[in-house]
């Protein structure tokens, strides 16, 4: 995983990697994954150090429809009133204790998605504008891959019911 920010390129050594998926019943679906370069789980929570980075990928889909594989789209990360939830994709870091939303443009790729306990979730992703682009100093960006497994699944029964996957 490479991460840039204000302009200098560097490599992740993520240490730690799962998803957590969330069907919100009349509203939207959500798949939160998280890296780490430092230990952190599902059930815990514990803020990166000065030298440790997090990263997190929020997917939407918008109600009734649950995630799947495909491109999500860079959106920002709380619509406003006026606009109705979206398909897309919001990144974020953290290291210690500077939080960066990254730079707009750019998508994650979700290839594989098993909604269950231990489901594989597999994609790609970049948040740069252009693949070419040469970093500003002002620019924060992220590329990479992932394979992680899913440690939380909340799922709206009523889309079974309903036929929605």
């Amino acid at each position: 995983m490479s991460l840039t920010v204000g302009g200098a390129s560097e490599t992740l050594d993520v240490r730690s990697g799962f998803a957590e998926y969330v069907e919100l019943p009349g509203q939207e679906s959500r798949l939160l994954v998280t890296f780490a370069n430092y230990p952190v789980g599902c059930d815990e929570y514990r803020p990166p150090s000065a030298s440790e980075t997090l990263v997190t990928l929020l997917l939407r889909r918008p109600s009734p429809e649950a995630i799947a594989p495909g491109e999500y789209p860079w959106r920002p990360p709380v619509p406003t009133d006026k606009t109705p939830p979206e398909l897309g994709a919001t990144p974020f870091f953290r290291r210690g204790t500077r939080a960066r939303e990254l730079s707009a443009g750019g998508s994650v790729t979700l290839t594989t998605f098993e909604a269950k306990a231990q489901g594989r979730v597999e994609g790609r992703f970049s948040f740069l504008e252009t693949e070419t682009e040469e970093p500003s100093e002002s620019q924060t960006g992220l590329r990479g891959e992932f394979r992680v497994r899913l440690c939380r699944a909340a799922l709206d029964p009523a889309r079974a019911v309903e036929g929605t996957p």
